[in-house]
């Protein structure tokens, strides 16, 4: 079970925002479960804290989740 989850990164907001929300995700959950862990769920739960259409999100948010998922898988 994961019980704490924290990052240190540099780059973007977009990315640092990601890398938040991927934390937060990932709290409470077994490895094999946050393996599971999608691009399309990252960008869903995006889109439903802000209340916003898919056509609104910047185009840096998909290689920012793109980014973080690879660091979540290597780690």
């Amino acid at each position: 079970m994961i019980a704490d989850a924290t990052f240190q990164a540099y780059g973007s907001s977009a990315l640092v925002g990601v890398l938040d929300i991927l934390c937060e995700m990932t709290l409470r959950k077994t490895y094999v479960q946050a393996s599971r862990i999608s691009a399309s769920l990252i960008e869903k739960y995006i889109l439903d804290a802000e209340g916003k259409a898919a056509s609104s999100l910047p185009g840096e948010i998909f290689s920012a989740i793109n980014t973080a998922l690879s660091a979540l898988f290597q780690a």
